[in-house]
């Protein structure tokens, strides 16, 4: 029998992302949090929800720090975080699986850590044992490898340094990392071909990349624990 080829994606922490986010979580075996990396505004504490039939954006707030900071030097604002419970509620009340699902965020957003690192690491750790997910998570900033390197040298350290034999980035990487890099560091890289095929949602036209939140709301935990699983590598 030929040994496991350990596997292991790089990816910044994104709260409630969506479904492609978690498939690429269950396509390894090591997920690693970049999050020594420069904070820079973006989907890190933001993701879109289905509000009135549109795509609305929400937030979950930080406080004020420097803009210069890393993600993992970042804290929430835990003054914000009723009113994000009652952004979703008010969008998801009516779906079909709502309690149960609901019920799972507010257990997230009750969690008593406002560091934004480890806040979505669990967060994360939680939907995954949820949908069953058995990946390990890790935190890039816990972790020894050359921090002046440049991106896809940081991504080959990392990687080497957890032993893993295959990096797997998101399908929009290959036009950034090149395969052959990888191979002279004695490593295998692929590329996640996500699905992501309509689902019911309320009356109107499907809004595709939605949060988790959305995917979980309308086909329960179940279905989408077959969800995470519809996913190529190339």
């Amino acid at each position: 029998m030929q040994p496991k080829r350990t596997k292991t994606a790089i990816m910044q922490p994104y709260l409630f992302p969506y479904l492609g986010y978690f498939q690429l979580i269950c396509a390894v075996d090591k997920f690693v949090l970049f999050d020594d990396v420069q904070w820079i505004r973006g989907w890190i504490n933001r993701h879109n929800i289905l509000c009135h039939d549109k795509e609305k954006l929400v937030t979950l707030a930080v406080e004020n720090h420097s803009g210069r900071c890393s993600i993992n030097e970042v804290t929430i604002d835990s003054s914000a975080k009723e009113n994000y419970l009652t952004l979703i509620e008010s969008a998801y009340k009516k779906a079909p699986f709502f309690s149960d699902i609901f019920a799972i965020v507010k257990n997230i957003l009750g969690y008593e850590e406002n560091n934004l690192s480890k806040f979505i690491l669990n967060s994360l750790q939680t939907l995954s044992d949820t949908l069953e997910i058995d990946t390990e998570f890790l935190q890039s900033s816990k972790i020894e490898y050359n921090r002046g390197a440049i991106a896809s040298d940081k991504l080959i350290e990392i990687t080497k340094s957890l032993g893993a034999k295959t990096y797997v980035n998101t399908i929009r990487g290959e036009k950034l990392y090149n395969k052959e890099d990888f191979l002279t560091s004695n490593l295998e890289l692929k590329f996640l071909g996500r699905k992501i095929k309509p689902y019911k949602q309320f009356k109107a036209d499907f809004v595709p990349y939605l949060s988790i939140i959305d995917v979980l709301m309308f086909n329960g935990i179940e279905e989408t624990k077959q969800l995470v699983k519809e996913f190529d590598l190339k």
